[in-house]
């Protein structure tokens, strides 16, 4: 196989995780390069092995981050996010940002969101009003 032009890899289905390693191609023999990689953002890819044996490994996934709340109609929230493309998410939400642990004192408000190939994701939370106070946390299986 001789490599040549843009190498694009669509991330779509489960969670990247450190280690995860994808082989891309199978050929008895690899040469040349890529002029430029396209790989889902928000994961720290390490190529050096695609022209030995034509797979990737994730180094690290990005967290979810947090960039924006927008206040919406009749006391709505709409949550914006970043996190690593391609990858599932959950949005929990609590009353007590000091409750611990996480996955029986929140609330998972979605389950199984996906972050786009950009990285981003937004969520509408309309039962806000029914809490005087609410913390978010948006995490990675």
């Amino acid at each position: 196989m001789t490599y040549g032009g843009t190498l694009t890899v669509t991330g779509t289905g489960g969670a990247f995780v450190a280690g995860d390693t994808f082989k891309l191609f199978a050929a008895g023999s690899y040469g040349g390069s890529f002029s430029a990689t396209d790989l889902p953002v928000g994961v720290t890819w390490d190529t050096s092995k695609l022209v030995v044996d034509g797979t990737i490994k994730v180094v690290s996934v990005v967290r979810p981050q947090l960039t924006g709340i927008t206040p919406g109609t009749n006391g709505s929230f709409q949550l914006s996010f970043s996190g690593p493309a391609g990858n599932s998410y959950t949005v929990w939400a609590s009353t007590n940002v000091a409750a611990t642990p996480i996955a029986s004192t929140e609330t998972p408000l979605v389950s199984n969101g996906l972050f786009s190939v950009g990285g981003l994701a937004t969520f509408a939370d309309s039962t806000a009003t029914n809490f005087p106070t609410r913390f978010y946390l948006i995490s990675v299986p």
